[in-house]
């Protein structure tokens, strides 16, 4: 949603926290006070778009 808001709707980063202000849901750390930096933050994160990452990596080394 967030995302979508903020590509597709154009709405800025200000207006996403103050949506999010308006319906309150909580933050990560229980909160219901959405600032900017916490949109910017997630609108940062790949995850929260959608985009799978993995942290595993292939070192190329192991099994044979």
């Amino acid at each position: 949603m967030i995302f979508d808001k903020y590509t597709v709707e154009g709405l800025s980063i200000g207006a996403v926290a103050r949506l999010l202000r308006e319906m309150a849901p909580p933050t990560r750390k229980r909160v219901t006070r959405w600032e900017r930096s916490v949109v910017w933050g997630m609108l940062r994160n790949p995850a929260y778009k959608g985009t799978p990452t993995s942290t595993r990596r292939k070192s190329g080394r192991g099994k044979t």
